[in-house]
């Protein structure tokens, strides 16, 4: 029998493959955000360069190079955080025709905000005034 912190752990891996000549839609998860952390292309091919971009439609954010790949380069760092209500496209572009792998992390959304607000859950953040300004 499975325990259930191994049927619904805290913190999940996350990998997909963006394949060359079309959008691809990021998952989402309810109440979970997905932190990503690397890419990398699938195949080097000498002499060309990949170039990875995502668009979040919720933020209204326009589309953004997040690395440029290549030979001498063939994986990146990626640092984005997308919440639950972030829609999200990442897309290949170039000549190689590779495609990009690319990995993360699942987090529950609350453990987040907390690290973000010293330890404090969301319910106990949420109407805190900030020092000083009752006294002003």
């Amino acid at each position: 029998m499975a325990s259930s912190a191994f049927a619904n752990p805290q913190y999940e891996f996350f990998s997909i493959v963006i394949v060359p000549g079309a959008a691809t839609v990021l998952p989402r998860k309810p109440g979970r955000v997905l932190l990503l952390k690397q890419a990398a292309l699938a195949k080097v091919v000498e002499g060309s360069t990949t170039r990875l971009t995502i668009k979040c439609s919720a933020t209204g954010m326009q589309e953004l190079a997040l690395c440029t790949l290549s030979n001498e380069a063939a994986q990146c760092t990626v640092s984005l955080t997308l919440g639950p209500a972030d829609q999200a496209t990442m897309q290949v572009h170039g000549k190689s025709n590779s495609s990009i792998h690319v990995c993360g992390t699942w987090v529950p959304a609350d453990d987040l905000l907390m690290a973000n607000e010293g330890g404090k859950r969301a319910d106990e953040v949420e109407g805190e005034e900030v020092k000083g300004e009752e006294e002003e």
